[in-house]
């Protein structure tokens, strides 16, 4: 399957409503009705910017309302509290900081995300920055790709963060790293509004 960029702008403002009628008067004796329908994809995004201090702010936990936990044992909705397989528990504080932005983000723009990987030894790959060290997530990219409102949610989301992002099209989803505030090595500087 050949996948093609589409270009897209973050928080394109639009003032029609989704639905409109207009009425033409062709003259003064006769009028008809058409109904149109304007496309959903120019809905602005609804988001605040906030700086890195902001967004780096400690938090003991991160809300869940629009955030679903995948394992690979329990499938979708796995309950926050096993942990058995998809390790939501043992997460830095940088990439709990950056799950409850995504959360609140995603809250104000109605859409979900799905966990798949977490802060769990021994399923992926060794090093400082990484899962097992609670600083790596992977989110899957089921309704998130190129150009979709989730998609831009996620990049937004990912702005003040120090960050790195890799798309596993063969695994399906977002590998994320978020570094903490202090680091100082090479990381995405993610897209600019």
């Amino acid at each position: 399957m050949v996948r093609r960029a589409v270009p897209f702008t973050y928080g394109v403002r639009s003032t029609a409503p989704a639905h409109k009628t207009t009425s033409y008067s062709a003259s003064t004796t006769s009028s008809y009705r058409v109904r149109t329908r304007t496309s959903s994809k120019n809905t602005p995004l609804v988001y605040n910017s906030i700086s890195t201090k902001q967004a780096y702010a400690w938090r003991r936990d991160f809300g869940k309302s629009n955030l679903r936990k995948w394992s690979s044992a329990e499938g979708m909705d796995t309950p926050w509290r096993h942990n058995d397989v998809t390790d939501t528990v043992h997460f830095k504080a940088s990439t709990i900081a950056f799950l409850d932005h995504l959360n609140d983000l995603a809250r104000r723009n109605n859409v979900t995300f799905v966990i798949t990987g977490g802060s769990e030894k021994g399923y992926h790959a060794w090093g400082t920055y990484s899962h097992g060290n609670g600083y790596k997530v992977d989110i899957s990219d089921d309704g998130a790709m190129w150009g979709s409102k989730a998609f831009k949610v996620l990049h937004l989301a990912l702005a003040p963060f120090k960050h790195e992002i890799v798309h596993e099209l063969d695994n399906a989803h977002y590998d994320i790293t978020i570094f903490p505030q202090n680091y100082r090595g090479r990381y995405s500087l993610g897209y600019k509004f």
